[in-house]
């Protein structure tokens, strides 16, 4: 399988570099308790500033600071729903430097305060250490139930031996923008499903392609659904999320690595639920959209 943008550009790193800029991040993960500069890291990583800033941009869509907060956030969700620990305490022990910062920080990320989260109980909204996920941008997320207004087509998927995503899905999507040329305009609200088609044993090969709404959001933008269009409910799931930042037509590639490579290595196994594709950023061409894959994961069983 052909590598993706981002494998080719940081292939194209020497040896010595690459190994800079897993010890930036790595420095990173060990001193998120500390206090931690860009001058710092840039100087660890062995490039300028700019250099390191522009390169963690452009693959991430954060930059050093904004991933150094939200990986402290996501030590911080852990230990409230794995421990009795106090607010004050989770924040000074994770970089913070008052419950109040802590606690502003952690209500913009999560939308909730550090209670609430504790209450619910749910493991979501966490970044992984980008010095595990070979640079590639990986969060868990759970997402409650909810309708999606669209229509499908089937399709053979990743997996299989006649695989035909790659014509059945622009197809697609051709045909959902004859039916709804209104929907052009907000390509950032449209959501992508894969509905495997039988039960699974292992990847499977044969889906329904869902593209449409949520419906919730169809009401607020007051998006008027196409008389051919269907519902499908999606159940509450958790999941892994890849952000993809490069050509769509690569997309395939990097979910390939995201299922093959990350996945295997992770403390989680496909669920074989509802997976879901988004277009988080709008753009005025598809082909220029970012996207993420949402896979329907589940933990490991401990092994005995």
């Amino acid at each position: 399988m052909k590598k993706n943008a981002v494998d080719i550009e940081i292939d194209s790193f020497s040896q010595q570099q690459i190994a800079h800029l897993k010890d930036a991040l790595l420095f990173i993960e060990e001193n998120l308790s500390n206090s931690l500069s860009l001058e710092v890291v840039a100087e660890i990583s062995h490039w300028s500033r700019w250099q390191l800033q522009r390169l963690f941009v452009s693959h991430t869509g954060m930059t050093i600071a904004q991933y150094i907060r939200q990986r402290r956030l996501a030590i911080c969700a852990e230990k409230l729903l794995t421990s009795q620990e106090r607010h004050i305490d989770i924040a000074l022990s994770t970089g913070f430097d008052s419950e109040i910062s802590f606690s502003r920080c952690f209500k913009q990320h999560f939308a909730c305060t550090p209670g609430q989260y504790r209450k619910r109980g749910i493991y979501t909204h966490i970044r992984l250490p980008l010095h595990q996920t070979g640079f590639h941008p990986i969060r868990l997320q759970y997402i409650a139930e909810f309708n999606l207004q669209g229509t499908a087509c089937h399709l053979d998927g990743l997996f299989s031996p006649k695989a035909n995503f790659k014509e059945k899905i622009p197809q697609h999507w051709q045909d959902y923008f004859l039916q709804n040329p209104e929907h052009k305009h907000d390509v950032d609200l449209l959501i992508a499903a894969f509905v495997p088609t039988k039960s699974l044993f292992n990847f499977n090969y044969k889906f329904d392609y869902w593209l449409g709404y949520e419906i919730n959001q169809q009401a607020q933008k007051e998006i008027t659904p196409h008389e051919n269009s269907n519902q499908l409910t999606v159940p509450g799931q958790h999941y892994a999320v890849i952000t993809h930042r490069t050509k769509i037509t690569e997309f395939a590639h990097t979910v390939y690595w995201f299922l093959e490579n990350w996945l295997p290595k992770s403390n989680y196994k496909p669920s074989y639920g509802i997976d879901l594709e988004t277009y988080p950023q709008q753009e005025k061409e598809i082909k220029q959209q970012s996207a993420e894959y949402w896979l329907a994961i589940k933990k490991n069983a401990p092994n005995c």
